[in-house]
């Protein structure tokens, strides 16, 4: 009796709610603009932003005394949700860069808003998605697939209608890199992979289903991103491996054993190790373990509060080992751990880290207590749901958070538990006279959310042009550069990255005064930004201002302390003031960080006295 209360759905229940959030989902995922300095994160930050205030009007429309019991039943997942979002509240307090922390790291978007978005997406799709909007799920993600499919297959046919400065694989897709695009190209490929075992479908649906899976597997091999079939193959083999279980649970055991033991074998050949090496190995990933291990360092140096809302890029300088700076470079850094977890213990603490932690196992027990229940089109749709959910998983391993992946890996997840509760005692019968208020609720959300969202926009669009004015090499241009560029500078929200291209246009087109104000005001703001630092440095040398100089090179060491290049300046510094003792004591420091490097060549010629 008890598996068939499992996904019982209430009849009175609305489809509008799922409907919006599957649009919004495809929407976000789906969308760029070519016109902004960020066609890709910025953009989809954007919509997100607006998806979100949209869905929050649904919430309030629904207000209603007898939600109060409805909330209180539901505590373990929207108390999950909840203490994610405050512990990212207080860490977002405790950051010492208040705009990155808000809206995130430039070209990552990762801040306070992106996750406080996805968590109210989350919590919607926990409230409205039942498996009456099956249709709609596998319409939604059908339509984004073929769209995003169709888009990559032009990218790499040369047939792109945007010419992109690229140095990645072609395979982009609409997520500007391809480890995205091949990750959520598996995310929506078990989805498909899935509908194939759709009875109430006809057999021209469960084939159409069968094409896009190859499609994206194609895509994916093409990406030359080995982490999206690792994916995929995790995911289809979940959904493949529940079909097994209900028709002879003895086979299944097997195949989930052999499943695992190809599983582990994949994971030890991506880290060089085992038979499958050679077809698995990727110099990337090892380049990955030291992000890792820095994202590690982070957190035991700051395990509380972590070093502030995606603030991984700004310390990792510090934090990174000498090995790899010997191997990889001097200047040769990153701004993610490349390890969701990772990052948020890194970047938000320990109660961050465990909260979203314990989120995703309570995701993951919910989805197999449930699978073993149920029967039927249901158990495809939620085995589905549950292998492009592990698909994500795999790849929160080893990738960055994208939110055009991000958002369907939420909305999944949030669905995942909005099926598996008991909808007996759970689901609620909206009030069609209260939710007939819910489009002026979200227009009047949205409408504040737009007054928020003016000047991010506005930074973008003066930052793209601003770029084109000065590559145009045009004398004609230079007031026209110098005001966008002042803009930028003045627009409270912008990136800092904007802000210290827009100082360094004003020093090249002569505007010193300016761009050294700026500089200095970026630095005053976060003393860890070594670029502004090193623009700083460069200015003063260039006028020969060593005193100066010598004082913005010392501040990147204290952050920077395995930067040989910084120190063989310094010791150039030193020795045209004729400090022949600090001289040394740079030559002396580079060659204990990188005995055999060129700079320890060049620090030998250029040092000597």
């Amino acid at each position: 009796m008890a598996s068939k209360n499992v996904l019982k759905v209430n009849s009175g229940q609305n489809l509008i709610p799922g409907r919006t959030l599957l649009f919004f989902c495809t929407f976000i995922a789906l969308y760029f603009n070519s016109e902004i300095a960020d066609p890709f994160n910025s953009a989809k930050q954007f919509t997100l932003i607006i998806s979100g205030a949209w869905l929050i009007g649904f919430f309030l429309a629904s207000r209603k005394k007898t939600q109060l019991k409805y909330a209180f039943k539901i505590n373990t997942v929207s108390g999950l949700v909840l203490l994610f979002l405050l512990f990212n509240l207080i860490s977002f307090f405790q950051s010492d860069d208040k705009i990155t922390a808000l809206f995130g790291e430039s070209q990552r978007k990762l801040g306070l808003v992106t996750y406080f978005c996805l968590s109210i997406i989350m919590l919607f799709a926990f409230k409205y998605i039942t498996n009456k909007n099956l249709k709609q799920f596998y319409f939604f993600s059908n339509l984004t697939t073929f769209i995003f499919a169709s888009y990559a297959t032009l990218q790499y046919s040369g047939k792109d209608f945007i010419k992109w400065q690229n140095s990645y694989n072609v395979i982009i897709g609409t997520l500007g890199n391809p480890n995205f695009a091949s990750a959520f190209m598996a995310m929506m490929a078990c989805l498909s992979f899935s509908a194939i075992f759709l009875k109430s479908k006809a057999i021209y649906y469960r084939l159409f289903n069968f094409l896009i899976v190859f499609w994206l597997v194609s895509l994916i091999y093409l990406s030359d991103s080995k982490q999206g079939l690792v994916s995929v193959s995790l995911g289809v083999g979940i959904i493949l491996g529940m079909q097994i279980y209900k028709y002879k649970r003895s086979i299944s055991y097997l195949y989930y054993l052999i499943i695992g033991m190809l599983g582990i074998w994949s994971i030890l050949g991506m880290l060089q190790i085992g038979p499958l090496k050679y077809w698995l190995y990727k110099d990337s990933v090892t380049l990955r373990g030291y992000y890792w291990r820095a994202g590690i360092e982070m957190f035991k140096a700051n395990p509380v509060f972590g070093v502030g809302l995606d603030r991984y890029g700004a310390n990792f300088n510090q934090y990174k080992d000498a090995e790899f700076v010997v191997s990889r470079g001097f200047e040769l850094m990153s701004t993610n751990a490349h390890n969701i977890y990772i990052q948020l213990f890194a970047t938000g603490g320990v109660f961050l880290g465990v909260t979203y932690t314990a989120l995703n196992i309570c995701i993951g027990f919910k989805a197999i207590k449930c699978l073993r229940k149920i029967n039927s089109d249901n158990l495809v749709f939620l085995s589905g749901l549950f292998g492009s959910w592990l698909a994500y998983q795999a790849q929160a391993i080893v990738s960055i958070e994208n939110i055009g992946t991000a958002v369907w890996g939420w909305v999944i997840g949030g669905s995942i538990l909005g099926l598996t509760r008991n909808v007996d005692t759970d689901s609620v019968k909206i009030n069609q006279s209260k939710f007939i208020l819910q489009p002026i609720y979200s227009l009047g959300i949205v409408l504040l959310s737009l007054l928020f969202l003016v000047n991010l926009v506005k930074s973008e669009t003066q930052t793209m042009k601003a770029q084109i004015l000065f590559n145009s090499n045009n004398n004609n241009n230079i007031q026209e550069l110098q005001i966008v560029s002042n803009s930028i500078i003045d627009n409270p929200v912008a990136d800092p990255k904007y802000k210290l291209a827009a100082s360094n246009f004003l020093l090249t087109i002569g505007d010193t005064s300016g761009g050294i104000e700026s500089l200095q005001n970026l630095v005053a703001r976060d003393n860890r930004n070594s670029q502004a630092l090193s623009s700083l440095a460069n200015y003063y040398e260039s006028i020969g201002n060593y005193a100066k100089a010598i004082e913005y090179r010392l501040k990147i060491s204290k952050f920077d302390p395995y930067n040989c290049k910084n120190y063989l300046k310094l010791g150039m510094y030193y020795k045209k003031q004729g400090d022949l003792i600090n001289t040394a004591s740079m030559l002396e420091k580079v060659l204990n960080i990188a005995p055999n490097s060129e700079v320890a060549v060049a620090a030998k010629q250029e040092l000597k006295f």
